[in-house]
């Protein structure tokens, strides 16, 4: 006969993580709806309050803030975090996490030191992971390389095709901005207007919209 006590045992434990799952997804509500308020002082008083420290991991809540200042472009929070970050245990997930989104942030504000530094972190990270995951990020952090660094116009094309294959409109849009970005390289006002045109007709983001409208006012803002 089964010991009965295992049974309860398990069935503490069982109910224990549907508890955490829900209290986790109950948190997360929570302070998404006070980072679109942006009510820093009390989004930053709930991810240092106890109830998230047992939720989620000091990564994952150091991870939160980050994104939290990245979205406001808070660059001396968002330096401040990351250099805490670099000095946590971090798995290799984690740490592709981390540096993958340090990279694309380094070259949209124009720091190529931090974004090499982030590259040059993710090289081996990335060449030991397989699977679908690790493929799309090497080939983001790849391309992103090649339009911001080496100012690859060549992959103007290759953008081109990809465009229509694509089904997600966030996304089309995405690649139309960065067409736009390289015939900007290449000096072609029109073909620069066509595309933060179409980058405009894709997206829903009023924040991506307003951003497009102030590069179509004044294209320097491509640089």
């Amino acid at each position: 006969m089964t010991n009965p006590i295992i049974w309860v045992t398990l069935l503490c434990l069982f109910g224990s993580v549907i508890y955490k799952k829900w209290v986790s997804e109950k948190a997360l509500r929570k302070l998404y709806a006070l980072k679109m308020k942006q009510d820093t002082d009390n989004f930053l008083k709930m991810i240092d309050s106890p109830y998230c420290k047992f939720n989620f991991s000091k990564v994952s809540l150091q991870m939160m803030k980050l994104n939290y200042f990245m979205d406001l472009q808070d660059h001396p929070q968002v330096q401040k975090i990351y250099d805490q970050m670099t000095s946590l245990k971090m798995n290799a997930d984690e740490k592709i996490a981390l540096y993958s989104r340090m990279f694309g942030y380094a070259l949209q504000f124009r720091d190529r030191a931090l974004a090499e530094v982030c590259r040059a972190q993710l090289t081996p990270l990335l060449s030991g992971k397989k699977g679908e995951k690790a493929e799309l990020i090497r080939g983001e952090v790849e391309q992103l390389d090649r339009i911001y660094i080496q100012k690859d116009t060549s992959l103007i094309q290759e953008l081109i095709e990809a465009l229509p294959e694509c089904e997600n409109d966030e996304i089309k849009s995405l690649i139309a901005f960065r067409i736009a970005k390289l015939y900007h390289y290449l000096n072609e006002p029109q073909q620069v207007e066509i595309y933060l045109n179409r980058a405009m007709r894709y997206t829903n983001n009023d924040k991506n919209r307003k951003s497009l409208m102030a590069m179509i006012s004044d294209p320097s803002e491509l640089d």
